[in-house]
């Protein structure tokens, strides 16, 4: 494990994971090497004493600037003491533009205790700009291919926001049925999620999908208009929701005669699934 310093401002850190240990090169002898433990606070200081030393070689000029280095502790995951705070804890996987929104949300929400929000990327650095800022939201790098540190994290929160990519939501999800934490997602459910409908039951876990923009909206203004005929004492005979359009003859200038707002390799397979069409002449407009 190499040494990292985390440079802010004019103040560098040396980080150690809890259980690090790393290769001490003894001043004296370039080629000796002992290990250190993080936890070797004696030794770590004479370490922070000689690099602050090397760092201070100016000493005796006025003008330079002193620059002063300090320990610090970083759990393997990246989440801090944080964690222990009372309230729901939610994990929301990755770093993109809607993790922030979803983050300030959550940390806002008024009608039920303090939520506190662990954001993890594979990349730390986007994950930290992702709350800065946000109170009660903590950053920590991830990768979820790696299935120890991912059952590490969801064990720590009750609930899990999946934002990536839908071909990580299968394995995501096994680890939340075997830790019986529950599960959302904004994207379609595939074979691969289906198949975990049973096992999902079984653990008591609520896998929530389609919870995006789209999917999503449609599916959120539908229970909510479906809400409000039942707080009047309404029954649903029926449910028809049209989705979709076609972009007028004057903006239909390519080969598909299609305009995209989202990824058209998730866009194609869906025209190849069954359909009802229904025409309607009324008003000279039709719709799927």
């Amino acid at each position: 494990i190499e040494w990292v310093i985390n440079v802010q401002s004019a103040f560098p850190f040396l980080c150690l994971p809890q259980s690090a240990e790393l290769p001490l090169r003894l001043t004296g002898n370039l080629n000796c090497h002992e290990p250190v433990g993080a936890d070797d606070t004696t030794t770590l200081d004479k370490i922070i004493d000689s690099l602050t030393s090397i760092a201070n070689a100016h000493r005796g000029d006025p003008n330079a600037a002193e620059i002063s280095l300090k320990i610090g502790r970083v759990s393997e995951c990246g989440i801090d003491d944080s964690m222990d705070k009372v309230g729901p804890k939610v994990l929301i996987l990755g770093a993109g533009r809607v993790c922030r929104p979803a983050a300030e949300f959550l940390t806002s929400y008024q009608n039920i205790d303090q939520v506190h929000v662990v954001v993890a990327s594979l990349y730390q650095k986007d994950a930290e700009e992702t709350v800065d800022g946000i109170k009660n939201a903590t950053a920590a790098q991830l990768d979820v291919s790696d299935t120890e540190s991912l059952s590490n994290l969801v064990s720590q929160v009750d609930v899990v926001v999946s934002l990536l990519p839908a071909s990580f939501h299968a394995a995501i999800a096994r680890v939340c049925i075997e830790l019986k934490k529950h599960l959302v997602t904004a994207s379609y459910v595939d074979d691969s999620m289906s198949k975990l409908e049973q096992a999902a039951q079984g653990a008591g876990v609520t896998i929530l999908c389609e919870m995006g923009l789209d999917p999503g909206i449609d599916h959120m203004l539908s229970m909510k208009m479906i809400d409000e005929a039942h707080a009047l004492n309404g029954k649903i005979k029926a449910f028809t929701s049209f989705c979709g359009g076609l972009p007028s003859p004057a903006a239909a200038n390519n080969p598909l005669a299609y305009k995209f707002r989202l990824e058209s390799s998730r866009c194609h397979p869906s025209w190849k699934k069954s359909c009802c069409l229904q025409i309607s002449w009324r008003d000279n407009r039709c719709g799927w």
